[in-house]
């Protein structure tokens, strides 16, 4: 019986420490959103995008959130990396909170706070404009090892890929290389056109 209750105790007494570690944050997000960085004037921040016309201030509309005393305080990220770090350690309860008191005080209809703006207004960076290192994978498809190559050696290619194929073709690419939307890209020195392709990176 003396078990029981200490047990029943502890509960008790854990109850709001839990209550309040979930106090401002939400399980789900109202709308689905995108991440990324961008420039608003000189200022350079993590936004929040919302129906792909609008980019939220993540810390400006947090800062707003906890001005009202419902939202304890959170330290909002400095950038992108700082968001995958700390996404799953409560960030993410956080940023649904904030798409979920947007839209359910109709603030991006009519008269929108200043830290929401329109994405025309802002300019879309890098999501990670520096990172540390870039690991590409190379010949995804086997249509595209040894195309220009004559048909007997372009076969044999793709039968060793295939005997081979779970060894993935890494590559790097420099930090440098990562651009924002409408950036100049800069052919390096001695070339006279670029091939484009899409590519996924992580």
């Amino acid at each position: 019986m003396a078990r029981v209750f200490v047990c029943g105790l502890i509960a008790l007494l854990a109850y709001p420490l839990v209550a309040f570690g979930q106090v401002g944050t939400s399980a789900q997000s109202a709308e689905p959103f995108k991440l990324g960085t961008f420039l608003a004037g000189t200022s350079r921040s993590v936004g929040l995008v919302l129906r792909d016309r609008f980019v939220v201030d993540l810390a400006a509309a947090n800062a707003a959130m906890e001005s009202t005393k419902k939202f304890p305080r959170r330290p909002m990220p400095a950038d992108m990396v700082d968001v995958i770090a700390e996404y799953e350690n409560g960030r993410k309860g956080r940023l649904y909170a904030i798409v979920n008191e947007l839209v359910q005080s109709n603030a991006l209809a009519g008269t929108r706070p200043p830290y929401v703006r329109e994405l025309t207004q802002v300019r879309t960076l890098a999501p990670i404009p520096r990172p540390r290192m870039i690991m590409n994978t190379a010949v995804n498809f086997y249509s595209h090892i040894a195309e220009n190559a004559a048909p007997e050696p372009r076969a044999k290619a793709i039968a060793e890929r295939k005997a081979n194929r779970g060894v993935p073709y890494m590559f790097l690419k420099a930090p440098s290389s990562v651009i924002g939307t409408g950036e100049t890209i800069l052919i390096p020195y001695g070339r006279t056109e670029l091939d484009w392709e899409v590519e996924l990176a992580t």
